[in-house]
């Protein structure tokens, strides 16, 4: 059941992508892989140092739902991110 929703997932991040850069910015699909590929590319890295701030941020934080919906951001924003730049892989 994991692997459909991960399936599922990756499947819809990739068709948002494909709808928002290709159809409603007219980009072609070497365009909107390259462009998808440097959003992924620059928010993983953000992203990257982004996690030792919200580590520090954490182990302050008292309140368990508040952690919990920062590290659901995180993982989300993530996963979308990531899953972005595979296309480009994909393309060439």
């Amino acid at each position: 059941q994991l692997e459909v929703a991960i399936i599922l997932t990756w499947h819809g991040i990739w068709t948002l992508m494909d709808i928002g850069l290709e159809q409603h910015m007219e980009m072609s699909r070497a365009q909107s892989s390259g462009t998808t590929f440097f959003i992924g590319l620059i928010g993983a890295c953000i992203l990257f140092f982004y996690q030792f701030l919200l580590l520090l941020l954490q182990n302050q934080r008292k309140n368990v739902f508040s952690k919990s919906l920062s590290i659901l951001f995180y993982v989300l924003y993530y996963t979308f991110l990531l899953i972005g730049e595979w296309p480009w892989h994909l393309s060439n």
